[in-house]
């Protein structure tokens, strides 16, 4: 009888494991990419499988597991909303509030690749903020939500996040935003108008690649309403989006 090379044998089984792994990382690309999915078990999986949510460049990823995080936190305001006022605005079981929790997912990445393109020019022009900066500010918010106390109880009840993740992901951005857009104004590369920043980011975003399923809709002002490009997303008539005060006011 004929003996097995043990070597040949660990390589067939090198190539099955990685084989395996392969189509275990392939099938959740689908399921994210093309299913929309994003539960709990999605969430931990993106720690160690870095599935981006966009490409800046062709370099710089926007990762899929900071984009599920943010999108998590408003689905949980929604549902804490919707139960101190029912609304179907905020019920993510009806339609209204499905849609409307879909136009705020697509607002979610706007923003986060909004961000990097801003952090990426604000290091080019050597602006930061300051440890003073960010105190002045959560200074500011906090007098506007009850002290420093109450602000950190609101985001913990509404949003599951501490005053660290606020400063970080929310007001440290903005201020950069803020900074680089004086700057550029007094360079003169854009004018003061609030529009000519934002044309100036929307500029830059055009070399984003975006990876995961959006919905594509555009705001109807003969209606009064957010209108989807695919007619099956506007079968039911209430469907009015109002705008809506963010603790960051």
């Amino acid at each position: 009888m004929k003996k097995q090379n043990p070597g040949k044998k660990i390589i067939r089984w090198a190539l099955a494991g990685l084989t395996a792994v392969l189509l275990f990382i392939f099938t959740f690309a689908l399921g994210i990419y093309f299913l929309g999915w994003n539960n709990f078990f999605v969430q931990k999986l993106c720690v160690f499988i870095p599935y981006p949510a966009a490409v800046i460049d062709s370099a710089q990823w926007l990762s899929f597991r900071d984009y599920s995080k943010k999108a998590t936190i408003i689905s949980r305001y929604h549902n804490l909303q919707d139960i101190i006022s029912p609304s179907d605005d905020y019920n993510l079981n009806s339609w209204q509030g499905e849609k409307y929790f879909q136009v705020a997912k697509k607002n979610i990445l706007s923003q986060m690749i909004k961000d990097a393109l801003i952090q990426k020019s604000a290091s080019r022009y050597n602006i930061s903020v300051t440890q003073e900066d960010l105190d002045k500010e959560i200074s500011k918010i906090a007098a506007n939500n009850g002290g420093i106390e109450k602000l950190t109880q609101k985001l913990n009840q509404v949003y599951k996040i501490n005053l660290k993740y606020f400063t970080s992901q929310v007001v440290k951005p903005r201020l950069i935003q803020e900074k680089l857009r004086l700057y550029l104004v007094d360079q003169g590369e854009i004018t003061v108008e609030i529009e000519s920043f934002q044309d100036w980011i929307n500029q830059k975003a055009k070399t984003t690649r975006i990876f995961i399923p959006l919905p594509q809709y555009y705001w109807d002002s003969d209606q009064g309403k957010v209108m989807f490009r695919d007619p099956a997303m506007n079968q039911y008539e209430n469907t009015t989006i109002e705008p809506r005060e963010t603790i960051a006011s």
